[in-house]
């Protein structure tokens, strides 16, 4: 299963145990941008960075491959709105033939062939 981006932040906030053991009791994987996204917020704090840092080190992070390139832009022509970094997501989860864990699950119901869950409201 992929994980997107606020899952991952969630797994390693206090206030979402349901979400830890969500990720702990399944074979769970990142995409390199669910990376970026995360280690990369401007106004990370150091405790919240180094626990993220121990995540990703447990965790499988997908490369951007070509494929999940072209998917995205195939993605992102169907959709106008959709971010970038969401059209990787989706596209790496498909490549993956993966279901998604998303709490944003908006950003991705339009894409039918997308099995998307969510750890959060499912708790």
């Amino acid at each position: 299963m992929l994980l997107d981006s606020n899952i991952i932040i969630y797994a390693v906030k206090p206030d979402y145990p349901k979400v830890r053991s969500f990720v702990k009791q399944r074979d769970v994987i990142a995409s390199a941008i669910s990376r970026t996204e995360t280690l990369g917020y401007h106004d990370l704090g150091e405790t919240e960075a180094a626990k993220l840092d121990r995540l990703f080190e447990l965790l499988t992070v997908q490369s951007i491959t070509e494929s999940v390139i072209d998917r995205s832009i195939k993605l992102r022509r169907r959709r106008k709105s959709v971010k970038t970094t969401d059209a990787i997501v989706a596209a790496t989860a498909l490549e993956l033939e993966s279901s998604l864990a998303t709490h944003n699950t908006d950003d991705f119901d339009w894409i039918d062939e997308l099995d998307v869950i969510d750890p959060v409201s499912d708790e």
